[in-house]
């Protein structure tokens, strides 16, 4: 019986190695999420980076339903760029001109780059744009 159960635990083991090996080749960003979903206490650095990032959203006094838009990490007109940062992060490029000011994100798997305009602080459009747009 001792026995069955080592085999059956060996088993169970070399599956879990090799589907979390699988996923750390195909799918990195998988583990990612799956890092920040198990750990509640914030032990990793990503956990812990994903926690204080969600306290600052709900710290934020705006509607519930806007809290919501960027705990998933998109975005809403009238945000202003510290929601933006706290939704998406740092862009990978900006640049200020007078009052306006216009931030590029390069997505993975986004053929083209996402550009966001704010003005007087305010994101005011978000479009798709080329990389001659940029």
């Amino acid at each position: 019986m001792n026995i069955m159960r080592f085999f059956i635990s060996a088993f169970m083991l070399v599956c879990l190695t090799a589907g979390v090996s699988y996923l750390q080749a195909k799918k990195p960003e998988a583990i990612d999420q799956l890092i920040v979903k198990v750990d509640v206490f914030g032990l990793s650095d990503m956990a812990s980076n994903e926690r204080q990032r969600l306290s600052q959203i709900r710290a934020l006094e705006i509607p519930f339903e806007q809290k919501k838009v960027l705990m998933e990490r998109n975005i809403f007109m009238g945000a202003n760029r510290d929601m933006v940062f706290l939704a998406l992060g740092n862009p990978n490029e900006a640049k200020k001109k007078g009052d306006s000011e216009r931030w590029v994100y390069y997505f993975k798997d986004d053929q083209r780059p996402t550009v966001l305009e704010f003005k007087d602080g305010s994101l005011v459009s978000a479009y798709k744009g080329s990389r001659l747009d940029v």
